[in-house]
């Protein structure tokens, strides 16, 4: 047998703990390996496809800038009383399984909460935080829409 591969050390920025990795494996942290999910020295970082930047507001991290700054204007608008609350990223079923045999799920931004009647039933809409709306998001939307007979709204 040949000699072992040695991989280089890799230091998170975040918690310091060290990965033995290829550069061109990882970019983060591992959370699976007990990791913290932030970014490691020395490995760059391949920038989103359409350039948006993990934000985090108030303790929840969200894709972008975009969907945390739409996530503050919600909070003001419960702290105003024109809103019951909202959740983020409810995470709805589109199909019983795909072809691999996983479910095939949508998960819209926020589900905004305006009304609660006294039976417990409420009136809210979904809304998605988009900065580009790419066909697959469009055909997600449409599959949703057939099925549970409503829609989602872009902001």
């Amino acid at each position: 047998m040949g000699e072992p591969i040695l991989m280089p050390e890799y230091e998170c920025r975040v918690c310091g703990k060290t990965w033995n990795v290829h550069k061109h494996a990882i970019s983060s942290c591992p959370k699976v390996a007990g990791g913290c999910g932030g970014p490691l020295k020395g490995v760059a970082h391949k920038p989103h496809k359409y350039h948006a930047e993990k934000t985090v507001y108030d303790g929840r991290t969200y894709d972008s800038k975009a969907e945390a700054g739409h996530a503050m204007a919600l909070d003001m608008a419960v702290e105003a009383g024109k809103l019951v609350g909202w959740i983020p990223q409810v995470s709805i079923p589109l199909t019983k399984t795909s072809e691999r045999g996983k479910t095939v799920r949508i998960r819209p931004d926020f589900l905004v909460i305006r009304e609660v009647r006294p039976d417990g039933t409420f009136v809210g809409e979904f809304l998605d935080k988009k900065g580009v709306d790419t066909s697959g998001g469009k055909v997600k939307r449409k599959q949703f829409e057939d099925l549970y007979g409503v829609g989602i709204r872009l902001v």
